[in-house]
């Protein structure tokens, strides 16, 4: 399985350079760090984690690596290593950019603080997460062409089934949904404050240390069942 990762590093390999490149035009660029830098680092880790299956997918490298003495539950696991180490590599460079630049530049609108905060990272590392869980079962399913639109289409019905919700909630409270989930004026200025409020509460209930294992605890939950499911229908491909 060690093979199998280093494998997908490789597959990588200098497209990390391009990442860094576009993080550091973005910052200087904007000279800000808000919820627009935010969303194209989800964006740009995302799509460096796609390197390797479409290396493989424009190859035609999975037969080859069927053929190969490793079981498929294994290659599903090291896939699943390998992009968790990319998130946090992304993580890595979401963080260092800023910093990096306001140390040089020395700008007082380079605000660094809000993403060294648990909650700064949790803004980057939970939409990744959960998008990559969503994404990696297909793609053992269906390969890379297909994934992608069923990805797409599951995004399009999350975010239908999310406005229902919405609105139904407004409704049971008789309140418009501004109301009952205020925005701040200021919160493209500070990644993670759409995390603050609901943070808030369930610490208060649940303490730190509570707050944290039943963080970890659905983390777990979630990448078992995606990994479980990868690989049932890895066993099921034909190639």
């Amino acid at each position: 399985m060690w093979r199998l990762l280093a494998k997908d590093f490789k597959a990588v390999g200098l497209f990390w350079v391009s990442g860094l490149i576009i993080n550091i035009f973005f910052v200087i660029s904007f000279i800000e760090v808000n919820l627009a830098f935010l969303f194209s680092q989800l964006v740009l880790t995302f799509l460096l984690t796609l390197v390797q299956p479409a290396i493989e997918d424009r190859f035609g490298l999975a037969s080859f690596l069927n053929s190969l003495p490793v079981t498929r539950a294994d290659m599903v696991k090291a896939q699943y290593l390998s992009t968790g180490l990319l998130v946090l590599a992304g993580l890595a460079l979401f963080v260092a950019v800023p910093s990096g630049l306001g140390w040089l530049i020395h700008s007082p609108q380079i605000k660094t603080a809000p993403l060294l905060a648990p909650a700064g990272f949790l803004s980057f590392l939970l939409p990744v997460v959960l998008l990559e869980l969503l994404f990696l079962p297909l793609y053992f399913r269906q390969g890379l062409g297909k994934s992608i639109w069923y990805f797409l289409a599951s995004l399009l019905g999350l975010a239908v089934i999310l406005t229902g919700a919405l609105r139904i909630i407004s409704r049971l409270y008789g309140r418009p949904l501004a109301e009952i989930f205020p925005v701040d004026r200021g919160i493209m200025a500070v990644p993670y404050k759409p995390f603050l409020p609901l943070a808030g509460r369930l610490q208060a209930g649940l303490g730190t240390a509570g707050l944290a294992l039943v963080g970890l605890l659905t983390l777990s939950g979630l990448v078992w069942l995606s990994m479980s499911l990868a690989i049932r229908f890895y066993k099921r491909r034909e190639f």
